[in-house]
C-alpha cells in the first residue's frame, strides 16, 4: 500500500468521525473545560442552544464528544456569513481534533450558502490564534480584548 491509498483510508475513517452533535454532547464536552476556556466558548457566560446556530459538528469517541465546532447566522449578518464557535476536550488539544471540526463545520455550511466565517478569539489565546491563521484566517479587526479573523472558502 502506498501512502496516497493509505492517506485516502485515514480521510475515508476520520470523515465517519465527524457527526452533528447534539446541544446536549455539546454542552457535556463545554462543562469540562476550565473557567477560563468556558469564556472563550460562551464570552457572556453561559453556553446556550441559540436558534441562530445553523450548524453543529463535531468528533465523536466512545458516546463522548471530544470535539466541536458550532456556526451561527444572526439575521444582522451578510448572508453569506458565519460565526464559528469551537471547542476541543484538554485531552485532545495539540492532535488536530479542532481543526478537523472546523474544517467539517464550513463544509457543511457551504452546502447552504455560508462562504465567510468570522471567528472571534481572546488575546489570550495563543492555540486558538493559531488554529484559526492554520485555517488561513485574516485578522480584520481587534479591541483590547479580541481578535477578530476572517476565513473565506
Amino acid at each position: 500500500m502506498n501512502f496516497k491509498q493509505l492517506r485516502l483510508i485515514v480521510e475515508s475513517l476520520d470523515d465517519q468521525l465527524f457527526t452533528d452533535v447534539s446541544y446536549e454532547e455539546a454542552l457535556d464536552l463545554y462543562n469540562r473545560l476550565s473557567e477560563k476556556e468556558k469564556k472563550y466558548v460562551a464570552p457572556r457566560g453561559k453556553y446556550v442552544d441559540s436558534p441562530a446556530l445553523i450548524l453543529r459538528k463535531g468528533l465523536i469517541n466512545d458516546n463522548c464528544c471530544y470535539a466541536f465546532c458550532d456556526v451561527y447566522h444572526f439575521k444582522d449578518d451578510d448572508p453569506d456569513t458565519g460565526i464559528i464557535i469551537v471547542a476541543v476536550d484538554p485531552m485532545n488539544r495539540g492532535d488536530g481534533s479542532g481543526k478537523r471540526a472546523v474544517r467539517e463545520a464550513m463544509k457543511a455550511a457551504k452546502k447552504q450558502g455560508i462562504t465567510k466565517f468570522i471567528y472571534r478569539v481572546d488575546k489570550t489565546n495563543k492555540p486558538s490564534q493559531g488554529l484559526v491563521k492554520s485555517l488561513g484566517g485574516k485578522l480584520v479587526d481587534e479591541n483590547e480584548k479580541d481578535l477578530k479573523f476572517e476565513i473565506k472558502q
